[in-house]
């Protein structure tokens, strides 16, 4: 299982390319940076700051396995986005500690949260996900719906605004071994715009996203800069 935060930095330079930005220009040893890549150390600084106060918020309303609060010190790796992908594309950058993965890809908010595997084997799927095994007759998509919901809720997530949307509840299934870890997906127009992964019995989140930041209620990240920062402020 990859960590969100290659998935967000593939997602950010596939929209720099999409837009035809001129990201790198390599000459011998060396690579060129376009400008619209660059951020300045205060902007940095400053976006840090808030994804890891926002990621704590968070975490500590999900119930997450995680050490609180969470520190720049006690981060594994962490990737701040360009401001010109701040306001033109939402996306702030991705935290990533031993457990978890932050990612701040939509509207300026924390908007993906993926639990990191802790088995680091290379063990078939099979073997890896045996604890999480039941008897298919112990289904319970009804359980499920009701642990995805309080997540969303937790995760400040508009949830009457996705009464109108189509669900599916889905367990994992390998080969033909039924597992307690579920799936729960909202989509609207055939597009997802929520998303569940949890594992039963004890309503371990190991995904949440969000495609949709119009159904995040919680007040979108702004960077504000001192006077004289030639990156600007992302509002």
């Amino acid at each position: 299982m990859n960590s969100s935060i290659s998935t967000l930095t593939v997602r950010l330079l596939l929209i720099v390319s999409a837009v035809g930005v001129n990201r790198t220009c390599a000459e011998t040893n060396s690579v060129r940076i376009s400008p619209f890549l660059k951020a300045s150390p205060a902007y940095q600084q400053a976006t840090l700051r808030l994804m890891l106060d926002e990621a704590n918020v968070y975490a500590s309303r999900l119930k997450l396995p995680e050490k609180l609060p969470l520190t720049a010190e006690s981060l594994k790796e962490k990737f701040v986005a360009p401001p010109h992908l701040a306001t033109g594309f939402g996306a702030l950058g991705s935290l990533r500690t031993t457990n978890f993965s932050y990612g701040f890809g939509k509207g300026r908010h924390l908007s993906y949260i993926m639990r990191l595997p802790k088995d680091k084997s290379n063990r078939p799927l099979y073997d890896r996900l045996k604890p999480w095994a039941i008897d298919p007759a112990r289904v319970d998509t009804n359980a499920a719906y009701m642990m995805a919901t309080q997540f969303l809720v937790n995760a400040f997530v508009d949830l009457p605004r996705l009464s109108s949307a189509k669900v599916s509840i889905e367990p994992m299934t390998v080969l033909d071994m039924t597992t307690c870890i579920y799936t729960v997906e909202w989509q609207r127009g055939g597009n997802p715009i929520a998303l569940v992964t949890l594992a039963k019995p004890k309503a371990e989140l190991w995904t949440l996203r969000v495609e949709d930041p119009e159904l995040i209620l919680r007040p979108a990240l702004s960077v504000n800069l001192p006077a004289g920062d030639d990156t600007g402020p992302t509002k």
